[in-house]
């Protein structure tokens, strides 16, 4: 769950960021406002592998790679680190040492969890958008919904029974329902 109310006593950095300790939550900025969300729950980590499992054939066959927990960064202010993304694979070798210099994804995924609603579906999602992400999803475990976002400007979609989007020039079809009921269960 994302803390409640962000840290908005100071405007923080990327800088400050990296030397945060290692504490098992996950730190993150959006305009230099702190989030900070505890340890991810078993539905959470599941949907991910799940979702992961289901793009990672398509995102290959298109040159690109499905990774959890990358990070995108904008300016020295904002930080986020998605649940889930695919993105193009980088040809610079060596791979670039921070984020800001990484592909931006085609694709960014956020697993709602207690308390972090407002946070994915405000806040980062604008953050991602702006950052040049070219689509970002909220996937809802409790409404068993995938609430869709492509561009700035859009006011999303909420999807129940199917989502089709364009992965590295390939369509991907997901069966809604059927993903939710892989993770969650017969829906009751």
């Amino acid at each position: 769950m994302a803390q409640r109310v962000p840290d908005t006593s100071r405007r923080w950095t990327i800088a400050e960021l990296e030397h945060f300790p290692a504490d098992g939550t996950r730190h993150e900025l959006v305009d230099g406002v702190l989030l900070v969300t505890p340890m991810p729950r078993p539905v959470h980590e599941v949907t991910l592998v799940v979702l992961a499992d289901l793009l990672w054939p398509v995102a290959r066959s298109g040159g690109l790679v499905v990774s959890l927990r990358s990070g995108v960064q904008a300016g020295d202010h904002t930080s986020l680190e998605p649940d889930l993304v695919v993105s193009a694979i980088p040809t610079e070798r060596p791979l670039p040492e921070t984020w800001h210099t990484m592909p931006r994804p085609l694709l960014a995924v956020e697993v709602l969890s207690r308390g972090s609603a407002g946070f994915d579906r405000g806040l980062k999602r604008r953050a991602y958008l702006a950052a040049g992400v070219g689509e970002y999803w909220v996937l809802d475990p409790r409404r068993r919904t995938i609430e869709r976002w492509i561009g700035a400007d859009d006011a999303g979609t909420i999807h129940r029974d199917a989502i089709t989007t364009t992965i590295g020039g390939a369509e991907f079809t997901l069966d809604v329902a059927g993903f939710w009921a892989t993770v969650c269960g017969p829906a009751r």
